[in-house]
C-alpha cells in the first residue's frame, strides 16, 4: 500500500504570515486545517510527497514532471523575500512514472522545464509541512491540457509507480475551488461559482470520484476554479481503494473557495472503478447517439473516419437527401468526446459546391486542423460525438430585442472587425449578454457602433 494518503488543499498566497500581513486572520479554518495536515504528514513520515500543482508549465498533450535533484528559491511567486524553501526531488520515481504512463497511454515526461523556481501551487503547502516535518522527498508534476481520463490515469500510473518501488507516498491536489464567489473576486460574483463549490465539497466527503467526469464544462467555465482536471489525478491514484475521506473545512469569505480535505486509503475495492465505469457510459451514450444520426452527421463521421484510415478524401456518397446535393449554404462542424470539444471547423458562407462538400470539408478539418488540439488519432474515432449546424443567411437586426440566442447565431460588426457567436452557448440566456459576449470575444470597445445581424441556425445532432 504505498499511497499512504491523499490531500487536496488550496494555496492562498496570503496563508503565508509574511505574505498575508494580517490578512490571514480572515481564513482562519483554512489555516488550522492545513497544519493539521502537517502534522498528520509528519505522523505518517511519507519518504515522498507528490505535488500536483497548476502553476506550473502546462502542455497540451503531456505531462510535465519537474526534472533535476530538487528546486529553492526565494519565492517570487509571493511577492516576499522573506520566505526561503527548498526541496529534493526523487528522480527514480520519476523515472519509474514515466515508464509506467506510457502503458496507460499517456506521456509524462521532465523534458520541457520552463518554470525551475517553486510555484505557490508548491510553495504555500510546503510552508505548513516544513514546519512539522522536512525528511521527505517530492516529485512536482503539472497537469496537462487532456481530458479528465487522461489526469486519472496519470494517477493510477503514480499509484503503480510509488507501489512498484515501495515508496511510502502521500500525493497532494493543490488548487482552489471557485475564484468568483463575491462582489470584490476577479470577475465579480457569479451564480455557478457557489454550485460548483457545493458540488466539488460533496464530492470530497463522500469520495464519490466519479462525479469528477460528469462536472458540466459550462459549469467549471462560470466557476473559473485553478484546474479542475487535478482532482481527477488524486482519484486515479486511489482507483479501486477503499477510502475514509475527511473533510477538514471549507471557507470563501475571500472570494476563492479553500477547500481541505484527506482521503484514507484502505484495502482493494473492485467497485471504485471510476474510470472504467465513466467509460461504460460514454460508449453507451455514442451507441444511443449514432442509432440516432440522420444523414447529416453520418456523413460527417464516414468523412472523418475516411481521412484519418486512409489519408484521403472521401467521395461524396450516393442517396443522399436531394436538399444536401441542391443546396449551398454555411456549414459548421462540432466533435465531442464525453461532451468536451474535442475540434470544430466551418464557416458562415458556402465554399464548396453543396452542403455535402461543406460538411466532408469540415469534419476533416475539425479533426485534423483545428489549432487548439491535437489532430484525432484512430483511437479516438469510436468515442466521437457529431454535431452539424446548417446556417442561414444573415438578416439585420436593430435591437437585442430581435434576438432568440437559443435560435439565432450572431455576427457583430465594427469599423475595424466583426465577430460571431453560433446559438445556444453555455452561459448566454438574454441577447444583451450575447451581443456583450461576441464584442468582448472580438475585442470591439463596449459602447461602439456596431452593426447587428442574425442567422438561423439548423443543428444536426
Amino acid at each position: 500500500m504505498a499511497i499512504i494518503r491523499a490531500y487536496i488543499l488550496p494555496h492562498p498566497k496570503l496563508a503565508i504570515p509574511a505574505v498575508g500581513r494580517g490578512e490571514e486572520r480572515k481564513i482562519v479554518k483554512t489555516l488550522s486545517s492545513l497544519d493539521m495536515v502537517a502534522q498528520e504528514i509528519a505522523f505518517l513520515r511519507p519518504e515522498t510527497i507528490i505535488f500536483i500543482t497548476p502553476h506550473n508549465v502546462i502542455y497540451d498533450d503531456y505531462f510535465h514532471i519537474s526534472p533535476g535533484i530538487g528546486a529553492k528559491g526565494n519565492c517570487s511567486a509571493l511577492n516576499t523575500r522573506h520566505v526561503k524553501l527548498s526541496l529534493k526531488y526523487d528522480p527514480n520515481f520519476a523515472a519509474v512514472t514515466s515508464h509506467i504512463a506510457g502503458k496507460y497511454g499517456i506521456i509524462a515526461k521532465t523534458l520541457g522545464e520552463k518554470k525551475a523556481p517553486l510555484d505557490h501551487g508548491v510553495v504555500v503547502p510546503l510552508w505548513f509541512i516544513n514546519r512539522r516535518f522536512s525528511k521527505f522527498k517530492t516529485m512536482r508534476i503539472s497537469p496537462s491540457k487532456l481530458d479528465e481520463k487522461a489526469h486519472y490515469r496519470l494517477g493510477q500510473a503514480l499509484s503503480e509507480a510509488a507501489s512498484n518501488i515501495g515508496r511510502r507516498t502521500v500525493i497532494i491536489a493543490s488548487g482552489n475551488l471557485s475564484r468568483d464567489l463575491n462582489e470584490k473576486a476577479k470577475d465579480g460574483y457569479v451564480d455557478e461559482a457557489l454550485e460548483y463549490d457545493k458540488t466539488m465539497v460533496d464530492i470530497m466527503q463522500t469520495g464519490d470520484f466519479g462525479r469528477l467526469f460528469t462536472v458540466p464544462h459550462s459549469l467549471r467555465d462560470s466557476a473559473d476554479p485553478c484546474n479542475h482536471s487535478i482532482f481527477a489525478v488524486l482519484a486515479g491514484a486511489l482507483d479501486k481503494r477503499m477510502i475514509r475521506p475527511e473533510m477538514l473545512s471549507y471557507e470563501n469569505n475571500l472570494g476563492e473557495g479553500y477547500a481541505v480535505a484527506a482521503f484514507a486509503p484502505g484495502p482493494y475495492d473492485e467497485r471504485r472503478n471510476f474510470l472504467e465505469k465513466s467509460e461504460e457510459v460514454q460508449r453507451r451514450l455514442v451507441v444511443k447517439t449514432r442509432s440516432a444520426e440522420d444523414a447529416y452527421c453520418i456523413l460527417a463521421r464516414r468523412a472523418l473516419e475516411y481521412a484519418v484510415l486512409h489519408r484521403l478524401d472521401l467521395p461524396i456518397p450516393m442517396g443522399l437527401p436531394k436538399e444536401m446535393l441542391t443546396t449551398r449554404a454555411g456549414v459548421f462542424v462540432s466533435l465531442y468526446i464525453d461532451n468536451t470539444l474535442r475540434g470544430a471547423a466551418g464557416a458562415l458562407d458556402p465554399t464548396a459546391d453543396n452542403i455535402a462538400a461543406e460538411i466532408a470539408k469540415y469534419a476533416v478539418a475539425a479533426g485534423q486542423s483545428d489549432k487548439r488540439f491535437p489532430a484525432i488519432d484512430v483511437d479516438e474515432l469510436p468515442d466521437l460525438v457529431y454535431k452539424v449546424d446548417i446556417i442561414g443567411s444573415p438578416e439585420p437586426v436593430q435591437s437585442s430585442g430581435q434576438l432568440d440566442v437559443q435560435r439565432y447565431g450572431l455576427i457583430v460588426t465594427s469599423p475595424h472587425t466583426w465577430g460571431v457567436m453560433l446559438p445556444n452557448h453555455p452561459g448566454i440566456t438574454t441577447g444583451e449578454e450575447q451581443i456583450a459576449a461576441v464584442m468582448q470575444r472580438a475585442g470591439i470597445a463596449p459602447g461602439t457602433l456596431v452593426k447587428l445581424e442574425r442567422f438561423l441556425v439548423v443543428r444536426h445532432e
